[in-house]
């Protein structure tokens, strides 16, 4: 099958998807933008990986997924709908999605309180990977009351 821009523009109205996803850290929050496209043949997305050059292609349960992550790929592909998206459902994604390739980190003290916590959970999981990775315990603090 021979790609163009346009045909890529269409597949990636009908089946795409411009998103983010948190991370949480011990000092905040940051989102990472990630694209992806859903399809039930390998094959065409394994083209449309070609013609980008980048991304992975995935299976999952009901086909594959194109997913794009990393932040100079986005940028690549960022430039590369600038102005030609046609929908009003994903212009709206892509303005969204846009402001996340800054990855810039939302400081702790900035967060809600339910995100905070996720922070603090985030922390504890690394405190405790060291900890099983060196062998060396974290050390308990007793609480009076």
């Amino acid at each position: 099958m021979n790609i163009t821009l346009d045909w890529l523009i269409g597949l990636i109205e009908g089946k795409g998807y411009l998103g983010k996803q948190a991370k949480y850290y011990s000092t905040g929050k940051i989102f990472y933008p990630y694209f992806q496209i859903s399809y039930e043949e390998r094959e065409l997305l394994e083209e449309v990986k070609e013609y980008l050059g980048f991304g992975k292609v995935y299976k999952v349960k009901n086909g594959y997924l194109l997913k794009v992550f990393t932040k100079d790929d986005s940028v690549k592909l960022m430039k590369l709908l600038e102005g030609k998206l046609k929908s009003s459902k994903m212009n709206i994604q892509y303005e969204e999605w846009k402001q996340y390739l800054s990855y810039e980190l939302i400081p702790y003290n900035e967060l809600s309180r339910d995100e905070r916590i996720k922070c603090d959970i985030a922390r504890k999981r690394v405190e405790n990977y060291y900890a099983r990775k060196y062998g060396y315990k974290r050390k308990r603090i007793k609480r009076e009351g």
